[in-house]
């Protein structure tokens, strides 16, 4: 772990951002898990720059981190891609939220989870 955050900070890198995203998932009533699929940090950007959403979001994985993670858990909830986008940058840049905030949230759900992360895999 100290070598990854000695590389990146309490951000997320491109490889940590895709693993977070790979364990995401909704469950419907049944209790049938439906597995996040991930969208590039362009096609997001893209998607952005399309509905007219400015993005100020500093650290693009954590930006891409957050939106997919409101994406799913918001899913059938909040339909509005426009909504989510703006959601996330509002996230992303919670003034007293702290630096790594979404990273640090999210290792503790992993925690909690009991969830090991194999730091060398993203070093």
């Amino acid at each position: 772990m100290d070598a990854y955050l000695s590389n990146y900070g309490w951000h997320f890198s491109k490889e940590l951002c895709e693993y977070a995203v790979s364990l995401m998932y909704s469950e419907d009533a049944s209790g049938v898990k439906t597995y996040t699929k991930l969208k590039s940090k362009d096609e997001v950007k893209a998607l952005a720059e399309k509905l007219g959403v400015k993005l100020h979001c500093a650290v693009d994985y954590d930006f891409l981190y957050t939106f997919h993670a409101y994406c799913t858990d918001l899913k059938g909830v909040v339909l509005d891609e426009k909504l989510l986008l703006m959601i996330t940058d509002a996230i992303c840049n919670d003034a007293d939220a702290g630096d790594g905030a979404i990273m640090r949230k999210w290792l503790a759900t992993m925690v909690s989870k009991g969830e090991p992360v194999y730091w060398s895999d993203f070093v």
